[in-house]
């Protein structure tokens, strides 16, 4: 993916930057999923997690160089955010 082709999304590099070594740090997507209260374990079991005050969830993980995504975020299910975000990173990985 080049530079041009990300501007389809609404994520800047460095908010890329931040999620890919926010993954590394954490040992993978899922993890800082979970971290994120995105994904949680249920009986042994990762399930996607449904978050309905949304902007308690905005003061609590859009901060920093996310801060700017605040005003398109706007589901109770924070795995389907951080996977379009995740989508982006990855593309612009198999480009590289």
């Amino acid at each position: 993916m080049t530079y041009a082709q990300l501007k389809n999304y609404p994520f800047n590099p460095e908010q890329l930057c931040k999620l890919e070594n926010e993954i590394d740090k954490e040992g993978g997507f899922e993890k800082l999923m979970i971290s994120k209260k995105a994904l949680k374990k249920e009986d042994g079991t990762t399930v996607i997690a449904v978050y309905e005050d949304i902007e308690k969830y905005k003061e609590l993980f859009l901060t920093e160089e996310y801060e700017s995504l605040r005003s398109i975020y706007d589901t109770q299910v924070p795995y389907a955010f951080w996977g379009i975000l995740y989508e982006a990173l990855t593309k612009i990985r198999e480009a590289q």
